[in-house]
């Protein structure tokens, strides 16, 4: 293993003594384990009032082709829609291949997630989006005969901003 030395010069403080300001460095701490969220270490989240979110795991969370679908006020049903047939697509049962969870997406997707505190979404399918560019949850309920209820939930609070009833897949 080779040494190498660092030879540092003081020039600027012997041209400009006005300017320099002697000072010496104060030694760091040595880190120390302050707390320990276990739940948060496994990749969970947790609420507000202490409860696990059902879907506050990355893992629950669809991202559709690689990026947050885009959802808007105007188009909202037209947007559910869409949705829909790619994420649930015609078997249930099967996830489409041009899906993936929040967790395994790119970095720049997870970046735009950031602003999402987890809530209690209730159950069913939910989709990562953006809502007139703010992060929010677009959950497929259950399907109910030939029907399903899309409802498109704000982060943090888990409140329903929108709703629309699509035929069931």
């Amino acid at each position: 293993m080779s040494t190498t030395t660092l030879h540092l010069e003081h020039r600027f403080a012997d041209a400009l003594p006005e300017l320099a300001v002697d000072w010496q460095a104060e030694t760091a701490p040595g880190p120390t384990l302050l707390a320990l969220d276990e739940e948060l270490a496994a990749g969970t989240e947790m609420l507000s009032d202490g409860a696990v979110s059902e879907f506050a795991a990355l893992e629950d969370l669809v991202v559709l082709r690689g990026r947050l679908a885009d959802v808007r006020e105007e188009r909202f049903t037209r947007a559910a829609t869409r949705i829909q047939r790619l994420v649930i697509g015609s078997d249930a049962k099967v996830a489409p291949p041009d899906t993936t969870s929040l967790r395994r997406a790119a970095p720049r997707v997870q970046r735009a997630w950031q602003g999402c505190a987890p809530a209690d979404w209730g159950p069913g399918t939910p989709v990562a989006v953006l809502y007139e560019r703010s992060p929010a949850v677009l959950v497929f309920r259950p399907a109910t005969g030939d029907a399903q209820v899309a409802d498109l939930v704000q982060c943090g609070t888990g409140e329903i901003l929108r709703s629309v009833t699509l035929p069931g897949r």
